[in-house]
């Protein structure tokens, strides 16, 4: 659950030596110069940087950031630390001087680099550069990645141009879209772009005329853009644009006079509202601008302004900063703003100014928290006919009303159904209002079978101001598609069996050749008598949480080509309209069984449409596809091991592939005999001598010596 407290629930600004909350003195801080703080090795080469100075933190850890001025400095620990310029072999280097022209962290300890217009990334635990494969002369890298490794997207700019985009979705393989190709809504070009992958997008800004800018959104997947619903909005100069540190796709943009802000991923743009604005030309210069994680920004104008934001309102919080071309800024990691420049004695990146964002603002927070029962930070997996539960909670303060806003960025992609519960009094004039909400029915049209599609839940109140510290919301990552450690498990295969593993079984029933049972794909056999049959029972795993039975249809496929077994059911007795699907023709198209027959390509008989393209089914003829209410089942004629995989076929069940293996020992089947049709006589015979021969012993035993008939012999 993720609480937001505020006011007297949360101090702000780093401790001091003495616990007690303050702002460190850079005066107090020792500073070495960079170029002594370790000696260069021979054949390395301090990283040079050209391009607007610029700060930027790791969003896995606020505390490891890098900025970038004249060299490229790296901290682990803010930059009240040491800080070191970063090098690089001199081997590796495309040029004689590397040259940094775009960074930005991929993971909490990978940093990708554009040096001398080549790709590098670089590990921060090993300090090793790895060269990635990309042609052409690279110039800028964007990426946008999950701290928990779920997914990391990169896309970079080639030819010193951004109408020539290479985008990777694992950092291993990359694809060109060519902007110039994509019938982009520009006549002046492409200004810059961004990836959202709440959209699954690249979102590229472009000039209309020279006074007009609209938005694009191109899919990761297809290429296809989206522009004719983008809302045009009319610009002054130069403009650009950054996608806050969020999932939601909001992005800020300004021009040489104004910001704006988008909630979502520049579908609609609107102007921001500042208040307290000393400037009297009310024109807002911007010189830097940094992100928080919450969806805050700062913005720090020529003028030495700085201006904090949120959305749509945003308040000057300082005025008089020192600025030179050196100076950035920054958001630590208690909301307040840092202002970083090079200090002039030991040329290293500092913190020169540390601004509070919580104490400049005039009214209070109109709440006192909100408490959400979702985990913050982590990936959220909505597969298809599941659900996603949500309880909110907002304390109000003393006589002030407020309400819940919860939203989604996508919600063409599922149903939001919320229930709102009866306030609760907890002291007078203080409520907690209590919201429920869940997400379901993924709308599979819309999001895709074969790729994630993500989209984000922001939860907030009605009435926050910016006052409120840290910024009273909860937005979380939610991604439409297969949960991570999904699988599907026979039920009843024994858990424990001795003495299989390695066993040798006939593998082909003509040939007589044998395989070795392997324990650890197959698990224990299932033990059936040759009689019975097998009705199998399969149940969906989460992890090794059981989620439920599978009531689907499914198929099994012998590895191993063993033909000699059946199933119960007929086409016909299933009621099958059309001839179903079986393995002799899906194995036509594809000799890959793993693949042959999936929810790719399923198609069930019950419909006219099976029989008109099919033909109808015929009396019988097998039916192959088993589920819990068609109890169809599996026989067997003789002794041996077999080995099946299991495939998940109805397509809305899931977006997993889901398969699993499984074996069956069958015995009790007597040996054959080559003498078999003599069997019935040749016993008859025997018998009969049998009982010949028992009748003479008899006889022997009964005659006694000295009889008259011995003696006359």
């Amino acid at each position: 659950m993720s609480t937001y407290g505020f006011n007297c629930h949360r101090t702000f600004g780093p401790k001091t030596e003495e616990g007690s909350q303050g702002l460190m003195s850079p005066a107090k801080l020792e500073r070495i110069p960079w170029q002594q703080t370790r000696a260069l090795q021979d054949g390395y080469e301090y990283l040079q940087y050209i391009g607007q100075r610029t700060v930027f933190h790791n969003k896995c850890d606020s505390k490891v950031a890098v900025y970038a001025g004249s060299h490229v400095f790296l901290t682990i620990e803010g930059f009240y630390s040491n800080t070191d310029a970063l090098t690089m072999p001199t081997d590796m280097q495309q040029a004689a001087t590397p040259v940094v022209t775009s960074a930005a962290f991929v993971s909490e300890s990978r940093l990708l680099l554009v040096v001398s217009g080549r790709l590098y990334s670089y590990d921060l635990r090993s300090q090793q550069y790895t060269a990635l494969a990309m042609t052409g002369n690279v110039t800028t890298v964007h990426v946008a990645s999950h701290c928990h490794g779920l997914y990391s997207i990169a896309a970079v700019t080639v030819n010193t141009s951004t109408d020539q985009i290479f985008l990777s979705l694992d950092l291993d393989t990359w694809k060109e879209v060519s902007l110039s190709s994509l019938s982009l809504p520009s006549n002046q070009g492409v200004v810059d772009f961004s990836l959202v992958p709440v959209y699954s997008a690249i979102v590229v800004l472009t000039k209309i005329e020279e006074t007009v800018a609209r938005f694009a959104k191109i899919d990761f997947y297809t290429a296809n853009v989206t522009a004719t619903t983008m809302q045009p909005f009319a610009v002054i100069g130069d403009v650009h644009f950054k996608a806050l540190d969020q999932p939601s796709g909001s992005l800020l943009v300004w021009d040489s006079a104004r910001l704006y802000y988008s909630s979502n991923a520049g579908q609609s743009i609107l102007p921001v509202t500042v208040t307290g604005f000393t400037n009297h030309s009310g024109s807002i210069s911007v010189a830097v601008v940094a992100l928080g994680s919450q969806g805050d920004y700062a913005v720090l104008t020529t003028d030495g302004l700085l201006l904090f934001g949120r959305q749509l309102q945003a308040i000057q919080i300082a005025s008089d900063i020192n600025i030179s071309e050196d100076t950035a800024v920054l958001f630590d990691a208690y909301g307040n703003v840092e202002i970083i420049g090079l200090d002039r004695q030991s040329g290293l990146p500092s913190v020169k100014q540390v601004v509070p964002t919580w104490n400049a603002m005039s009214k209070d927070c109109q709440l006192q928290a909100l408490e959400v029962s979702l985990e913050e930070g982590v990936l959220h997996y909505l597969d298809k006919r599941r659900s996603l539960n949500v309880t909110v909670t907002l304390t109000t303060q003393p006589w002030l009303d407020n309400q819940i806003l919860v939203t989604v960025t996508r919600p063409e992609l599922l149903t939001l159904e919320t229930t709102v519960h009866p306030d609760e009094v907890l002291h007078p004039g203080i409520l907690a209002k209590r919201l429920s909400v869940e997400m379901k029915d993924v709308i599979i049209s819309a999001a895709s079978s074969v790729h994630t599609t993500y989209t984000s839940l922001r939860v907030n109140a009605v009435h926050s101001s910016l006052n409120c510290q840290p910024n009273p919301q909860l937005v979380a990552d939610i991604a439409i598609g297969c949960p991570p450690d999904t699988s599907i498990r026979v039920r009843n295969k024994p858990a424990i069996c001795n003495n299989v593993n390695g066993l040798e079984f006939a593998a082909h029933g003509d040939d007589h050749s044998l395989a070795e049972y392997n324990s650890a794909d197959w698990g224990c056999p299932i033990q059936v008598y040759y009689a019975d049959s097998l009705l199998l029972i399969v149940d969906l795993y989460h992890g090794n949480d059981f989620i439920e039975e599978v009531q689907v249809d499914f198929v099994v496929h012998e590895e191993f080509n063993h033909t000699d077994f059946s199933y119960r059911l007929s086409a016909t007795a299933a009621g099958c309209i059309g001839t179903p699907q079986d393995w002799a023709s899906m194995l036509i198209n594809s000799s890959d069984t793993s693949h042959a027959w999936t929810r790719e390509n399923y198609e069930h008989c019950f419909s006219d449409n099976r029989a008109a393209t099919a033909g109808p089914a015929l009396p019988g003829q097998t039916y192959e596809i088993i589920n819990s209410s068609n109890r169809n089942s599996l026989r067997w004629k003789h002794n041996g091991y077999y080995i099946y995989t299991l495939t998940v076929l109805n397509p809305d069940y899931s977006f997993c592939h889901l398969q699993t293996q499984f074996a069956v020992h069958v015995h009790g089947v007597l040996p054959d005999t080559t003498y078999g049709h003599y069997t019935l006589p040749l016993t008859s015979v025997g018998l009969c001598l049998s009982v010949v021969l028992a009748y003479v012993i008899f006889e022997k035993l009964l005659k006694k010596p000295g009889d008259k008939t011995d003696q006359e012999n």
